[in-house]
């Protein structure tokens, strides 16, 4: 199987954007789509070296995501929850550190 076609990076999420919000914001939507999967294989590769995981602010302070926003990080972590890549494993500093799933 190639890789881009396991579920991480084919799996549908739900739109960015609503459809009352402006076409920029739909536009960018579009953008992200495209860089999504591999950003969240990376968010993934990323938990997984932290079995005992991360909170959001310490993914996105990492030097790998540095050329993205804090949202899209967020966004891409929200994501792979969503899809059970991910479970909340405690607190730290008042926020929820997330690990990855057995087999994940």
């Amino acid at each position: 199987m190639i890789v881009d076609e396991l579920p991480l990076f084919t799996a549908p999420v739900p739109p960015g954007h609503r459809a009352r919000d402006p076409e920029t914001s739909k536009a960018a939507d579009a953008g992200i789509r495209k860089v999504a999967g591999p950003l969240r294989a990376q968010v993934l590769q990323v938990l997984q070296a932290h079995p005992d995981g991360l909170t959001d602010r310490e993914l996105e302070r990492r030097a790998e995501f540095a050329s993205y926003g804090p949202s899209t990080v967020r966004k891409r972590r929200s994501e792979l929850y969503q899809m059970g890549y991910l479970r909340p494993n405690g607190t730290r500093d008042g926020l929820t550190v997330w690990a990855p799933t057995e087999g994940h």
